[in-house]
């Protein structure tokens, strides 16, 4: 074998090397400090903003039933407590799902 394709190969292994490399686990404990602050300052707004759709929602279509009005707030609320009535506990493990298993292990194969 002659010393370019030698070294080829060499370059060849060398890639092959920096893509095997697993990543890392995750980011630095600021990265990971700051992703929470930016997730709690955008959940404020979020519910705000379902909060005003809602109270305008409600006195278009519900107070002409005779309904009396809510405000801001308590729409804020009323979303919240739909929120977490409706979407708590949703993800359940069920026969035969392969999620949470390691993708080692052959237990979901069907006999």
């Amino acid at each position: 074998m002659d010393d370019a394709t030698r070294e080829k190969l060499e370059e060849l292994a060398k890639n092959i090397n920096k893509v095997n490399k697993k990543p890392s686990s995750g980011g630095s404990a600021a990265d990971i400090i700051f992703g929470l602050i930016l997730g709690f300052a955008l959940v404020v707004p979020v519910y705000m903003l379902t909060g005003f759709i809602l109270a305008d929602l409600w006195l278009w279509f519900v107070v002409p039933l005779v309904v009396v009005a809510i405000g801001k707030a308590h729409a804020c609320g009323l979303m919240m407590l739909i929120f977490f009535m409706t979407n708590v506990g949703k993800e359940r493990y069920q026969s035969g799902d392969c999620r949470w298993r390691s993708n080692l292990q052959n237990d979901c194969h069907e006999p």
